[in-house]
């Protein structure tokens, strides 16, 4: 894949994600930024142990290797590039 390839899909990511989930933490009366932080890093850090998930289950020896693709991945790497996007979108 070009740069410009991952760019814009993660950018298409990124936007879908505003859709569905428009509340991204941000610091405000009932949510610190120290928390904020903390959620951001719990999103993001779900993102990519779905793609470790996804790469291990891609293994030979793993029962789920033969529904697992590597498109799959792609599209797990993808939506953590997006949630690392969107938490470095929000910083003050």
């Amino acid at each position: 894949m070009t740069r410009k390839q991952i760019i814009k899909l993660v950018t298409a990511e990124v936007r879908r994600a505003k859709r569905l989930h428009p509340g991204w933490p941000k610091g405000s009366f009932f949510l610190s930024n120290a928390n904020a932080r903390v959620i951001e890093a719990a999103v993001v850090a779900e993102e990519a142990f779905e793609a470790l998930q996804v790469a291990l289950n891609m293994r030979p020896e793993d029962p789920h290797h033969r529904t697992t693709t590597v498109k799959d991945y792609k599209k797990e790497l993808v939506q953590n590039a997006a949630m690392c996007f969107r938490a470095l979108e929000v910083m003050e």
